[in-house]
């Protein structure tokens, strides 16, 4: 049996993908988030069975496991948590306002992906670690069904579009900034470092120092 040492487990992996799945309860008839939202996270009922067939294989049998098939398995477990963080912050939120903390979510996560792009990344590293030598003649789980998953994700429009995801000056180190958004507007003074007035400009970020 393999031993492993690295952060993410088949069996942890699973744990959090149930929590996913209860947290989502609250939020799984707001249609404010859209149907390619729902739609991905209803895949992870899925990559959990997939993940579940996997795991009794490998856990019955004396098996020696690629490397690739650890690091599939630590890049489904890290966008497992992303998922996780990202729908445990919805479902502490009313419906009003899901869809602004949804946004907000991705950007404050590790990946910085949509819903969708985390489920299609996890399908698609569940599809490798299927597909290891070690499991090969094993009917564990079909392959070709989670492939399509993929292939129907990856043509639905996207979750959220790119937005403003901030407005914002930024200053660096004791660079000094003296800003005004217009024609008898108020001018924005800063001699400091880091987010200066927040969301006072349209655009970009911008960066002084």
């Amino acid at each position: 049996m393999l031993v492993r040492t690295s952060r993410h487990s088949l069996s942890g992996i699973l744990e959090v993908l149930s929590d996913s799945e209860n947290a989502y309860t609250v939020s799984k008839y707001d249609t404010l988030l859209g149907t390619t939202f729902h739609q991905s996270v209803r895949e992870l009922q899925s990559i959990r069975e997939a993940l579940a067939s996997i795991n009794a294989r490998v856990s019955s049998h004396d098996t020696l496991l690629s490397d690739a098939f650890d690091r599939y398995l630590q890049v489904c477990g890290e966008k497992a948590s992303v998922v996780k963080a990202i729908l445990r912050t919805i479902a502490r939120e009313g419906r009003g306002t899901r869809r602004m903390r949804y946004r907000e979510a991705i950007e404050r996560s590790e990946t910085g992906e949509p819903m969708e792009q985390l489920v299609i990344g996890m399908l698609d590293s569940v599809c490798s670690m299927a597909e290891d030598d070690a499991l090969s003649g094993e009917k564990v789980l079909e392959v070709d069904e989670l492939r399509s998953m993929i292939d129907k994700l990856s043509a639905m429009p996207p979750s959220i579009l790119p937005g403003r995801t901030a407005n914002n000056f930024i200053s660096k180190d004791n660079s000094v900034q003296f800003n005004s958004s217009g024609r008898n507007s108020y001018q924005y003074n800063n001699t400091g470092s880091g987010v200066q007035f927040p969301n006072a400009f349209q655009g970009h970020n911008y960066y002084a120092g």
